[in-house]
C-alpha cells in the first residue's frame, strides 16, 4: 500500500500484490479499502476529529483517467496468437473490497468533502 498527496483533502490510494504467479501460496487477497481509508484518517488526526464524508474513484493506475473511461478507451492489439493466449480476466469490483490478484496494482483516488 502507497499513498500519494495529489491537492488539499485528495490523495492517491495505491494497493499491491507483489506475489508472483509462480511462487508457492500466490493468493489473490482482499482489501476493505473503507477500512483503510478510515485508519489512515484515525492515524493522521487526534482521536476528537470526526470522519468527514469521502468519495472513492478508481483511476488507472498512472491516475489520469477513472477505471470506466480507461477500459472503453484501451487498445486492444490483434496477433498471430490471439488463439494461443490465455486471457486472464480481471476483477474490476466497485464495492468496498478491492480484490488484488498476484502482480496487481489498483489505484484509487480518495477525496474528503470538508
Amino acid at each position: 500500500m502507497a499513498t500519494v498527496p495529489m491537492l488539499k483533502n485528495k490523495f492517491m490510494l495505491r494497493l499491491e500484490n507483489i506475489v508472483d504467479y509462480f511462487d508457492d501460496g500466490a493468493d489473490t487477497y482482499k482489501v476493505n479499502k473503507t477500512m483503510v481509508i478510515e485508519a489512515l484518517f484515525k492515524s493522521a488526526n487526534q482521536a476528537d476529529v470526526e470522519m468527514p464524508s469521502y468519495t472513492v474513484t478508481e483511476t488507472s493506475i498512472t491516475g489520469n483517467q477513472d477505471m470506466d473511461t480507461m477500459l472503453k478507451n484501451r487498445l486492444s492489439w490483434k496477433t498471430r496468437d490471439d488463439d494461443k493466449l490465455v486471457k486472464k480476466d480481471l476483477v474490476y469490483d466497485k464495492g468496498d473490497i478491492a480484490t488484488l490478484e498476484p502482480q496487481r496494482i489498483r489505484v484509487f483516488v480518495v477525496e474528503f468533502a470538508i
